[in-house]
């Protein structure tokens, strides 16, 4: 993973969509749903915050984002400045939220179709009292590393790419998404010139 890369990708374990996070302009990310069987592309929400997409997970069903984020202008509300949460892709609105008040761990991993792992879940605030619903998910503390989005270094002079079957490659470049199969690279999505809402 680049250090300034734009677009990331988030595939999940037992289902065909992905999810997509396209961080800018500053301190805006969107959000979008991404059917890899059918290539519909579906345009979410925006949030103006700092997602740690290294924090960020997908479930095995392609139905949840587990996201981490840092805002600044909740400082000093019950949500803290920080925390984890669930959300529906491709949507940010958290249906549950664990505050954290701090940038340090927080996120976390799907173990399971019903398990989360969250990185330093004792250090955490209890769930948030306006978005209690975990959708029927349990948590349990995850203190090792598990990075199944990792650069797979499959086309050098990428931002990112991977290798998703025998024949076909995702390269992303700056804003654009590629699809390349047997060789031929195809542009399948240019997210150059999206802006939040006014």
């Amino acid at each position: 993973m680049k250090k300034n890369q734009k677009i990331h990708i988030l595939f999940s374990e037992k289902s065909n969509i992905a999810a997509v996070l396209r961080r800018g302009p500053t301190r805006w990310y969107h959000l979008m749903k991404w059917d890899l069987n059918t290539n519909e592309f579906i345009h979410g929400s925006w949030i103006k915050a700092r997602i740690y997409e290294e924090k960020c997970d997908i479930s095995f069903d392609g139905r949840y984002l587990l996201y981490s984020l840092h805002k600044g202008s909740l400082l000093g509300t019950d949500y803290t400045d920080s925390y984890t949460a669930l959300s529906e892709i491709p949507s940010f609105t958290a249906l549950a939220l664990w505050p954290q008040g701090s940038t340090y761990l927080g996120g976390g991993r799907f173990l399971d179709k019903n398990l989360i792992g969250v990185y330093a879940l004792p250090f955490m605030y209890p769930i948030h009292h306006s978005h209690k619903d975990v959708k029927g998910y349990e948590l349990i503390n995850l203190n090792w590393t598990i990075d199944r989005h990792k650069d797979e270094n499959i086309l050098l002079n990428a931002d990112w790419s991977k290798q998703v079957s025998k024949n076909k490659q995702i390269a992303i470049f700056e804003y654009k998404i590629y699809i390349i199969e047997n060789d031929k690279a195809v542009l399948f999505q240019d997210l150059t010139n999206l802006h939040p809402p006014k």
